[in-house]
């Protein structure tokens, strides 16, 4: 197939000023010619010279990490097979809000191969789809307004026609239908906004949903004052799914609930940390128990004991997690931990001075962490066997453009 000229951009330079390509610049090749009987590329200059591509890799629907990615401005996405590690670069730059996370759920009889659930955050306020099956692209009417400035948080998924999405703006927990993204409800927080919060919202963020039962965070921070101080304590309003009706508030042990929910079926526990005062020690994992919907009187896992802020963990087994400990100067390591007896184990990485955006889990005992750095060599995903520790990656896997802040696996 013949397609005339091609034009290409370059979206990373290393060439000085004046003396090369740099980022951005546009450059054409008349004519392209696309061999789909070997998946090649051929590209003619004007002096004749033919240069042909090496075949190129179908992008892969299911056993892969979505990838967002931002420089603060622009968002973007990018997909990483899980057996090859190859990356698909920039789906579609700017195609996603630059603050952003993901949820992947699948509908049997609508979409059996599952779609991705972006949430777009505050200065998008919605939610949107990315379909595995058409190349991870927005369908027509694939995106749902959650409310100018309602700053949407997260989305769980009670069936194909209900979810649930938090807003931290808001008092309001909306209802959808995920299929036809529609707005179904509302189920109103407001009566548990504390007197000193000015703004009116009890911030409801990360979600979890467990035996029909729906767990929603609720930070209780002050967003009209600087510095966003916590009012009060945490809590955990638990929600029967099926009539919407508020069963329980749990009191959390620490202020400002920040990482997303885990659950430890070993464990048998529910798990949220809260970090209280950044830089401060006076937070830790929270757990909570399924069957009584109590939080334990201690944290399962101290900022004490792990030397900082814990912005985010996973669950490997009962006696192993890792986290990601921010200490008194903001820098961040990445630490294994006992979950079952509050116990600190290694330190595989940092204290570093660059951010650690995210971590998740895979089937495969992977642990993929999201790596922000002011030099682009050493952003990217940093990918650990959960059983021995090792470093799999030798370098940061380069996501694309911009550094990577969360990941979802399809698998």
């Amino acid at each position: 197939m013949t397609l005339g000229s091609c034009t290409f951009r370059f979206d990373r330079s290393t060439f000085p000023a004046g003396s090369g390509p740099q980022s951005g610049t546009p450059f054409t090749i008349d004519p392209c010619q696309v061999n789909t009987a070997n998946n090649t590329l051929s590209l003619t200059a004007a002096s004749g010279e033919t240069l042909v591509s090496a075949a190129a890799s179908p992008l892969p629907m299911t056993n892969v990490a979505v990838v967002l990615t931002t420089d603060a401005s622009t968002g973007s996405y990018s997909v990483v097979d899980l057996a090859s590690r190859s990356v698909f670069k920039d789906i579609k730059l700017g195609g996603v809000h630059s603050n952003a996370i993901a949820r992947f759920f699948v509908n049997p009889s609508a979409f059996p191969g599952g779609r991705v659930y972006v949430v777009n955050r505050l200065g998008a306020d919605s939610i949107q789809v990315l379909d595995p099956q058409f190349g991870f692209i927005t369908p027509t009417n694939g995106m749902l307004s959650v409310g100018n400035g309602t700053n949407a948080w997260d989305i769980v998924f009670v069936n194909a026609n209900k979810a649930y999405v938090s807003r931290l703006g808001s008092p309001k927990l909306l209802i959808i239908d995920p299929t036809t993204l529609r707005s179904t409800g509302e189920i109103d927080l407001s009566p548990l906004v504390k007197p000193t919060d000015s703004d009116g919202s009890p911030e409801p963020a990360s979600m979890l949903i467990r035996n029909g039962l729906v767990y929603v965070a609720l930070k209780h921070i002050d967003v009209k004052q600087p510095q966003l101080p916590a009012v009060a304590r945490g809590e955990v309003v638990v929600i029967d799914s099926t009539t919407d009706r508020i069963l329980s508030v749990i009191t959390l042990n620490g202020k400002n609930p920040i990482s997303e929910f885990q659950f430890s079926s070993t464990l048998n526990r529910i798990l949220i940390s809260s970090v209280g005062d950044l830089a401060v020690i006076d937070g830790g994992i929270e757990a909570i128990n399924p069957d009584t919907n109590t939080v334990d009187s201690q944290f399962a896992v101290s900022e004490a004991s792990m030397g900082g802020d814990i912005t985010a963990f996973v669950i490997v087994s009962r006696t192993k997690g890792f986290a990601i400990v921010s200490d008194a100067t903001f820098a961040n390591s990445l630490i294994t931990f006992d979950p079952s007896s509050g116990q600190r184990l290694n330190r595989l990485v940092g204290p570093l001075n660059v951010v650690m955006a995210h971590l998740a889990i895979n089937s495969r005992n992977e642990v993929y962490m999201a790596v922000i750095d002011t030099t682009i060599a050493t952003s990217g995903l940093r990918i650990f066997d959960a059983d021995t520790d090792n470093e799999i990656t030798s370098t940061p896997l380069n996501v694309g453009q911009f550094p990577p802040v969360f990941t979802v696996f399809i698998e």
